[in-house]
């Protein structure tokens, strides 16, 4: 078990290797996350709970990046700080676009591994065109790199990287 709905939400999560399952999802339906996606990256922003149960299909990487360690790092870089509670004030206005796929619309990933666009990219019409927004403000290279910024070791700067089983 990942994380399990209804229990408070305290880091995001990103798939490394493996695959997850998001029970009831699309209603009675699943959905299947495989790398580069990610889970909870609303709740470094704002308090939340978990909104569904996850579980690993297969054995599972994932880098979990805390908001203990996000604050942290808005307390070292101003610039940071700033962009944090944009972001925040999105979300508590009820805009999701800062944590959504601009392709799509869906969580957990971004424009440039959006599924939709992998799909429609042989189809007729204008072509779909990637990197064209910042990735989510979430994303592991953001995290990444904003702790290697702020002098944090190598393995520090990776993140916190959890093991999970099926």
């Amino acid at each position: 078990l990942v994380t399990e709905r209804g229990h408070i939400a305290s880091s995001a999560s990103f798939v490394v290797r493996g695959k997850l399952r998001v029970a009831n999802a699309l209603g009675p339906r699943s959905v299947y996350l495989t790398p580069p996606s990610w889970i909870g990256d609303r709740c470094l922003f704002v308090d939340t709970v978990r909104t569904h149960t996850i579980s690993a299909v297969v054995h599972t990487e994932t880098l979990c990046v805390t908001k203990a360690c996000i604050q942290e790092l808005c307390e070292a870089f101003p610039e940071m700080r700033a962009l944090h509670a944009e972001y925040r004030e999105a979300l508590l206005r009820g805009d999701e676009s800062c944590v959504r796929c601009v392709i799509c619309n869906g969580l957990g990933h971004s424009d440039l591994n959006c599924p939709e666009a992998e799909r429609t990219s042989g189809t007729e019409g204008p072509p779909v065109e990637r990197g064209s927004k910042v990735v989510s403000w979430a994303s592991p290279r953001v995290a990444i790199s904003a702790f290697r910024a702020a002098g944090k070791p190598k393995r520090q700067a990776e993140g916190d990287m959890a093991k999970v089983g099926p």
